[in-house]
This record gives structure tokens, sequence and C-alpha cells, in this order.
């Protein structure tokens, strides 16, 4: 890789000198597909890779055929990286369905009647920090298709949801295009709309039959614009976009074409559309950026209720603190165990940011069971059930019926009794409750009057009677002794 910094003043000129046959710069993607897979920062500097090639004008196939360059330009510098080709392959996503391959020699050729190889498109360039100065630069990419002697330059967008950023010897060097800015452009007609972010995914269709060619498969219309971008996703060398679509209700142009609307989330490959918004550029900034800090990585149980924010501060050394600009950019807890992520991101009025991730682990816990039994007054003599109105469950089993206990009502005697009740869940996890049992004396007890022929009518005897029966019969058989008794009381 070779790279050329020149004064800005130079930079038309130099054109000229090079008799170079580079078009004005533009944003068009018909003419000229690309994509910016990834840019990374490492120690030495920003590695920004990707694939691009010209339209419908000669087969790409190696380093013989084309070439890349790249321009930074800020408002007293421009900066040129040159590349080889690379491998990536985007013949397949480009060609048009059921078309054959042009000619070798072929050059100039419509999609619409034969597809051109574009094979080892691929460009990766190495921009090192100490080549930046202060400010801000504009990315441009330039590709030379060595065949056809075209040259044709565009400005590159990476949109994405946060800047890739790296602090060096008191400098920040922040490459942004933000994702949320970017609206897209569809520039290419028969683009299929994909159900899911891939070559091969299952193509969407309609209710109606446009024709033995299109039949019932659904298409982007040519020219329509997708203000909400919700997601990127990048299969292999290919990145989509996940775009909020309408159903396709009516033929036109003997497809079935849709538009933005809320029917359905499709996938569109970013090779057939143009972006609209701030293009990719790298900010140099004397700034610190602000730190984030995560405090704790939670264990909570299943249905319990955090607020995440509550974990988490930051702060910046020119601002102060920013605990309040943090945002959660993504994190949720599912109702069963787990460990789960949680996303911070906090940036200061430069732009400059943080990220941190918060992993909040999510467990069973197993609770005790719980015992449901109340103190009890009975009456003297009443018959005792241990386990009427005493039950038990448990949150995790529900209703537990391992149920005992310990202790002894004795219903002969006045006084309080403790019974303690005892259960255990499937997990051998026991609980226990103690209740108190108050043996008091009837109040409507009264004395029965009784014979020999019929003790207490043919009722039961009362217990409270039964010692007293071979007694109380003697009395009845021996009168006298009664009345001497009785006297004497």
């Amino acid at each position: 890789m070779k790279k050329y910094i020149l004064p800005f003043c130079f930079v038309f000129s130099l054109f000229y000198l090079l008799n170079l046959n580079v078009k004005a710069a533009s944003t068009n993607k018909a003419l000229l597909p690309y994509e910016v897979n990834s840019i990374t920062a490492n120690e030495n500097g920003f590695v920004i890779e990707g694939w691009a090639m010209i339209s419908n004008l000669q087969h790409f196939q190696n380093a013989s055929t084309h070439s890349y360059e790249l321009v930074l330009s800020s408002s007293d510098q421009t900066i040129r990286y040159t590349s080889q080709p690379s491998a990536n392959d985007q013949t397949d996503t480009m060609r048009v369905f059921n078309k054959p391959r042009c000619a070798n020699n072929a050059t100039y050729q419509e999609g619409s009647v034969c597809y051109y190889d574009y094979q080892n498109v691929g460009f990766r360039f190495l921009v090192p920090y100490e080549d930046l100065t202060e400010g801000n630069y504009t990315v441009s990419l330039i590709v030379h298709a060595h065949t056809t002697q075209v040259s044709q330059s565009t400005t590159l967008f990476y949109p994405t949801h946060v800047p890739v950023m790296h602090e060096k010897d008191g400098m920040t060097y922040k490459a942004r295009s933000d994702l949320q800015d970017t609206s897209l452009h569809v520039v290419y007609d028969d683009v299929l709309v994909r159900i899911s972010p891939d070559k091969y995914s299952e193509v969407r269709t309609s209710d109606n039959y446009c024709g033995s060619m299109y039949g019932y498969r659904v298409y982007f219309a040519k020219n329509t614009t997708y203000t909400h971008v919700f997601d990127r996703i990048s299969n292999g060398d290919t990145t989509y976009y996940k775009v909020g679509t309408q159903k396709a209700t009516f033929c036109s142009a003997n497809q079935n074409q849709t538009k933005e609307g809320s029917d359905h989330y499709s996938w569109i490959p970013s090779n057939f559309v143009d972006y609209v918004g701030v293009p990719l550029t790298i900010e140099v900034i004397a700034n610190t950026p602000p730190v984030l800090t995560v405090h704790e990585h939670p264990t909570i149980q299943i249905g319990q209720a955090i607020d995440p924010f509550d974990y988490v501060s930051a702060l910046d050394k020119e601002e102060g603190d920013l605990t309040d600009q943090i945002i959660l950019l993504k994190g949720k807890i599912e109702q069963e165990a787990g460990v789960y992520e949680f996303v911070f991101y906090v940036e200061d009025s430069q732009k400059a940011y943080d990220i941190e991730s918060m992993f909040v682990e999510v467990v069973k816990e197993n609770t005790p069971p719980d015992i449901f039994a109340a103190d009890k007054v009975i009456y003297q003599y009443t018959e005792f059930d241990y386990y009427e109105d005493v039950s038990a469950s448990d949150f995790e089993d529900g209703i537990v019926d391992i149920l005992w206990y310990e202790g002894e009502v004795n219903v002969e005697e006045l006084g309080i009794y403790y019974v303690t009740y005892y259960c255990m869940d499937s997990e051998g996890l026991i609980s226990s409750k103690t209740i108190s049992v108050m043996v008091i004396r009837n109040p409507r007890e009264k004395i029965r009057y009784i014979d020999a022929e019929l003790p207490f009518y043919e009722e039961p005897i009362p217990r409270n009677w039964i010692y007293k029966y071979p007694y109380l019969f003697e009395q009845l058989e021996n009168p006298r002794i009664y009345e001497e008794i009785h006297i004497r009381l």
C-alpha cells in the first residue's frame, strides 16, 4: 500500500496533470456499488475494509483489471492511499436472474443483457493516526477499471449505531457515520425483497400473479426511499439492511413492487441502495473520552425487577458527571434463568464516547414452602383434628402434600397446648410453623338425668362421664347410700 499526502490546493490540478478519466464525486451506487464492511481501530490506525466495483462496465477479476484509492480530505490536507484487490465475490448478488455471463471482452453491457464477473472486488486500507491532524476528514473511494480506462469516485458511508474510536497520545480518533441519520434509496431494478438477510433467503411473495417472468415474487420499487433503517447485518461478504415494507397489492412494470411501509420487516442488500445522509468522516479531537463505570454485575431471582441505571455512572475529565446522559443500547431480561447482557453508551459534547457491558444473572432460587395454620380454641372433650384447616404451598411446586406435625393436645385437660407443623418441597427444603390450641370448658355443658334402663337417653355417653358410669349405677341400685351421701353433703 502506498500513501500520498498533498496540499489541498494542488488536488484539482493533479487530476489534469495525470490525465485521469475520473468523473465527479458521486454517491450514486447504481454507477459504483460498494460497501464498507468494517472499520476497526488498532494501535497504529484505522483499518477500512469493504468491496466496490463499477457496474455494467467490464469484468472485475484481479489486479490486472482494477485497483482502488482511498482519499481523506480536510480543510487543509488531502491524503491518498492505494490498495490492490482482495478476495470478495459479489457476482451472484449483482447478477440479474436468468441472464447469461457477458463475454470476456464485452464492455458497457447492462445487467438486463448479461452479467459481469465481480470477483476479488475487496479492498483494505490502513489509515495511520500519525498521518492525521486535528480536524475532520471526509472519506472517498476511487475505483480504477483498467480494462476500460475508467475511474469512478464516491464518498463513503458506514452506517452504524456507534462510531469507531481510538485514543492515543491525548488525541481522540473517531470514524463516524450514523445509521439513524441515514436513509436508503433504491437505485436498481429487479431487486428481490428478502425475508431474511441472506442471498439464498426466501423471497417475499404476493397474492397477485404478475406474469410468467416475475410470477408472485415481490420486488423493491426503483427510486423509492426508506427513511427508517432498523438494523444492519453483515452476512459473508454482503451487508443487508432491515427496512419496513408495504404489502404488494398490484402489479407495476409486470412486477409485484413494494415501497416503505409497516406491513413487513424485509431485507435489502447494500449493493442496490444509495445512502442519503451524512457520509463517513474521520474526526481528530484533542479531548479525553468519558469513562463509563459498571459498579456491579447483579444477580437477581426470576421475576425480580431492577433498574439497570442504578448500577452505572459516567464521568468526563472536561465536563464532569455525565451519568444522566447514559443510554442503554440493548438489554432485556427474560423470565427464565440465564445471563443477560446490558450495553450502555455515553458520549460527551465532542462526541467522544465509552461503551461498557453489564451482565445480569437471573437465578431460580428455591424458596421455602409456606404453611397455612392458625391458632385454635376448642371446648374440653371435643375431638381435635390436627389437619383441619391446615395446608401448605410452595412458590416453585404449588401445593405441598408432604406435611406432618409434632405435639399433642389433651382435650380432657384444660390448658394451652402447642402443635408444630412441618412440610418439605421437592428439593428437600423444610419449613415449620407452631400454633397454640387452647382447651376451654364448654359453657353449655349441663347435668343430665339418667336411669338404669336408658342411660343418657340412648345418646353416646359423654367422655367426662365414662369413668363415673359404674359409680352412678351403684347409686341408682342403692338409693340409701345416695341419701346418706346427700345428707353428708
